[in-house]
């Protein structure tokens, strides 16, 4: 009686299996080939687009200018006055990585022509400043890219400056720009 028992439930086991399986199988079946006797116009789709996430919006700086790609394009224009003359700027180059800012801090006058450049190491960053007076300056890049913003140094003051990336100013992304 004890074996009849066993063979039954093994005999069960075994129906209930083969059902999951034929029913996963039905699910997964693929688009039967097309058969010679359709033309290729019957059997081609529609291209389908790749719908990419909407870019974080980026408000440009109105102060002066955002860019991207070459840096001595950029530094052939920035500091030209509408004479033409060149202004009393700084250059800051900042690295940025998921370690941190490279250098952390920096100093600048109040009123001078300031031009941060960050080059993105690792991944994707997008830098702000804390203070509002310093709302307008943002910027964004990928790994590998580098950008920059000119704007003029607000009054005297430490401004905070961040990865808005979530989880990336908890890691040490920030730093201070000092205006003496």
């Amino acid at each position: 009686m004890r074996k009849k028992s066993i063979y039954i439930l093994i005999i069960l086991l075994i129906v209930v299996l083969a059902l999951v399986v034929s029913r996963s199988r039905l699910r997964v079946r693929e688009k039967p080939a097309a058969t010679p006797a359709e033309t290729p116009a019957e059997t081609e789709t529609a291209p389908t687009e790749t719908v990419q996430p909407a870019p974080t919006e980026i408000q440009p700086v109105e102060v002066q200018t955002l860019f991207s790609g070459d840096i001595r394009e950029m530094e052939e224009k920035a500091g030209e006055t509408e004479e033409g003359t060149k202004e009393k700027e700084l250059r800051v180059d900042i690295e940025v990585s998921a370690t941190g800012f490279k250098p952390k801090e920096f100093t600048v006058k109040s009123g001078q022509k300031v031009i941060l450049v960050f080059k993105s190491i690792d991944e994707t960053h997008v830098i702000r400043f804390d203070d509002p007076k310093m709302a307008k300056v943002k910027v964004s890049m990928i790994k590998g890219e580098t950008r920059g913003v000119t704007f003029t140094a607000p009054e005297q003051g430490d401004y905070a400056f961040y990865c808005a990336v979530p989880g990336h100013r908890e890691r040490g992304e920030e730093g201070v720009m000092k205006v003496r």
